[in-house]
């Protein structure tokens, strides 16, 4: 992947046979944020949440392709929830 191309451009790979996962990661910090780039770039539909900068949990969902929502409704609408 090359910085800075946006995340609908970015070619996605996928393991043979995998499924795509709901996953949503509360509290994106350095390695969270690291996670969710992996698991998007993994085909996975991944939602962040909870961080005190929200312009910047925007920012970080824009670039990776996630989705951004609160951490009672990542949590709730998803089948896992690392934090």
């Amino acid at each position: 992947m090359v910085a800075g191309t946006p995340a609908r451009q970015r070619k996605q790979w996928r393991y043979r046979g995998a499924v795509s996962t709901t996953i949503g990661i509360i509290g994106p910090g350095h390695i969270g944020a690291n996670i969710a780039r992996l698991l998007v770039g993994a085909a996975h539909e991944v939602t962040i949440s909870f961080s005190p900068d929200r312009d910047r949990l925007a920012a970080l969902g824009a670039e990776i392709g996630a989705s951004v929502d609160q951490p009672s409704e990542a949590a709730a609408r998803r089948r896992l929830a690392p934090s």
